[in-house]
């Protein structure tokens, strides 16, 4: 497993040499860094294959806690290569579709994803906090980068809020090292219920207060709108299908590992867990995502605030901490993300090509141009959990884990139906506007070869999840397993293994 650092190297390499061979040879340069996605895709799929159980690899020679491991399991081998394919048809939709950017825009969009993938790997908090730096610094410059209003407005509505955040996760790496004196994921899963209880709650918050915003959780993601709305639609669709996935794996990893020793449950520190405050707020995250969405006209704020409520009913999944409500979490992240990518770049278009951005100015769009109607359709499918869809199975496996806990399980479980219904009532209201005989002119909206094979695809792997989640199944339902518990395949009692047999 030791080429999983290619999937890191090799667009940092790309993405220095980009300002240089942009220059030289501007065309050139773009078709580099497509190859290099479509590398990273297929070298991740490889990885993911070959992902047997939980693997680090020691970088340099260096053993924690001086030295940088990686490790791989099923969990980031999944994460990892939706992410990759997220990235890689964005920009190809970028490419294609008549938005192409300078070549700096590609040199941040590998930066962005090398940062991801550096995220998702890293068994070591201090680089995760550089990864996440890497990628805030490549996010911030990339939604500048959009040519409307509210672009340079949503890149510093985003940039403050993280650069404080990322000022409490110093905070608390800088408690843990001193305390435990190590920052290695696993070290400190084994060792991490010896801190007292007040401080270990307190580095708790510290480190979440980063993993929330960039998880879009109430109250930390204010950002979220004007950034959405702001940025080129392609980047949009990799911040709710990508970086939003990338979090919620941090979230995962932590709340499970570093905080819970891999015990069962999610955040412990002494008697109080503080899952039982992230599952409050992740109800919360809920309702005010999908009741803003309700309010929003503007397309793309309405399919972000969206993406709040998605994750704040992957945080309630999360915060449960079994074995059923992380495998619905996964799922529905993984479903969120192919259905979201689906409905940004469709909207992407068809705002490029009218100039028009409120759902209210798409009457008859769909009369015109009926497939993407019928796109559209299908995305919202895929968000809402229909049966037959992709979504469909991680929101019940997720009410399933929630039902059985009791009386707060079930008001949890009312209020997240009550607020699918709501998140269908607005993507059906878009859809049926779309179809609507409209009294103007409505033009024809036009694709390309590469759009149409984009979402061609993305519409095959949305059906095919809702028919047969067992495509996926098989891994999926082996990753609770290396997170909880103390098998040998577990990723704290594993990676701690291979780090002793590395000493000897």
């Amino acid at each position: 497993m030791n080429q999983v650092i290619l999937l890191i190297a090799i667009p940092l390499l790309v993405a220095f040499s980009m300002p240089l061979t942009g220059k030289l040879f501007p065309r050139v340069s773009k078709v580099i860094a497509l190859l290099t996605l479509l590398f990273e895709a297929i070298w991740a799929g490889f990885i993911l294959f070959n992902t047997k159980g939980a693997v680090s690899v020691v970088i340099g020679g260096w053993l924690p806690p001086f030295g940088i491991n990686l490790v791989v399991d099923h969990l980031s081998g999944v994460v990892a290569f939706v992410v990759s394919i997220v990235v890689l048809f964005s920009i190809f939709f970028q490419l294609s579709s008549g938005l192409s950017k300078k070549p700096n825009f590609y040199m941040l969009s590998l930066l962005l994803v090398a940062s991801l993938m550096g995220i998702i790997f890293t068994g070591d908090l201090f680089n995760l906090f550089v990864f996440f730096e890497i990628a805030g610094i490549s996010a911030y410059s990339l939604i500048a980068s959009g040519k409307n209003s509210n672009s340079s407005n949503g890149a510093l509505g985003y940039l403050i809020p993280a650069s404080v955040a990322s000022v409490f996760y110093l905070v608390g790496i800088a408690l843990i090292y001193s305390t435990l004196g190590t920052l290695n994921i696993a070290q400190i899963a084994s060792s991490f219920s010896s801190v007292k209880p007040i401080l270990a709650t307190f580095i708790a918050f510290s480190l979440l207060t980063l993993v929330l915003l960039e998880f879009e959780i109430v109250p930390f993601n204010s950002w979220v709108p004007r950034a959405y709305q702001g940025a080129p639609s392609s980047i949009s669709a990799i911040f709710s299908s990508g970086l939003a996935l990338a979090s919620g794996y941090v979230m995962l990893r932590l709340g499970v590992i570093v905080f819970n020793g891999g015990q069962g449950g999610f955040i412990r520190t002494g008697s109080f867990e503080l899952g039982h405050a992230l599952f409050g707020i992740g109800v919360i995250t809920v309702i005010a995502g999908e009741i803003a969405a309700l309010a929003q006209k503007d397309v793309k704020k309405m399919l972000a605030f969206s993406s709040v409520g998605q994750m704040g009913m992957v945080l309630v999944a999360f915060s449960i901490g079994t074995h059923s409500s992380i495998y619905g979490g996964i799922f529905a992240l993984i479903s969120h993300s192919f259905a979201k990518l689906l409905l940004f770049l469709t909207a992407g278009l068809i705002i490029m090509k009218t100039g028009k951005s409120k759902y209210t100015q798409w009457t008859g769009i769909a009369r015109c141009s009926p497939l993407f109607g019928v796109l559209m359709l299908i995305g919202s499918l895929g968000v809402i959990g229909i049966p037959l869809f992709s979504g469909f199975w991680g929101k019940f496996a997720i009410i399933g884990s929630t039902v059985v806990l009791g009386k707060i399980g079930f008001i949890a479980t009312t209020l997240i139906l009550a607020a699918s219904v709501v998140e269908g009532f607005y993507f059906f209201r878009l859809v049926h506007t779309m179809f609507e005989t409209g009294e103007e002119k409505v033009p024809k909206v036009k694709a390309n070869f590469a759009f149409w094979l984009i979402s061609s695809l993305l519409v095959a792997v949305i059906v095919a999840l809702g028919l047969r989640p067992g495509i996926i199944d098989g891994r999926l339902k082996k990753i609770p397993g290396e997170l909880i518990g103390n098998a040998e395949s577990g990723y704290v009692q594993a990676v701690n293994k291979q780090l002793k047999g590395s000493k000897k």
